[in-house]
């Protein structure tokens, strides 16, 4: 049997982080679903006060904000899996994802249909 997981969605489309909850919530049991922000800076003080198990995050954009968030977190010893979803193909800024310590990269919109049988294939 699989652990219950808890996950965040954070990106500046409600589209999509509506969409991917919405999935979540209907046909993921093993995710427990916190929620989702958009692009701001209140979502390091939710991260550290709820400690999500795993985060989705759009990174590139606006000017790598998220890629600094995650830098802040990853700082203070969080344990959280970072999962990074974007439409950016530059390798320098992929590369860069991962220098930020995410566990994958997930492309949009290619992968996005993909998003949590990548997430479980990469952590259980």
């Amino acid at each position: 049997m699989k652990e219950n997981y808890s996950i965040l969605f954070i990106d500046n489309n409600e589209n999509i982080t509506n969409s991917l909850e919405k999935y979540a919530k209907d046909n993921i049991k093993w995710l427990n679903v916190l929620g989702s922000f958009k692009n701001e800076n209140k979502n390091i003080e939710y991260i550290l006060q709820n400690k999500p198990n795993i985060i989705i995050s759009n990174s590139i954009y606006p000017l790598f904000t998220n890629l600094m968030n995650i830098e802040k977190i990853n700082q203070i010893k969080n344990t959280s899996k970072i999962f990074i979803f974007s439409g950016d193909t530059e390798i320098k800024n992929i590369n860069r994802c991962y220098n930020f310590g995410i566990i994958r990269f997930i492309k949009k919109p290619n992968e996005l249909c993909n998003v949590f049988n990548i997430i479980e294939n990469s952590i259980i």
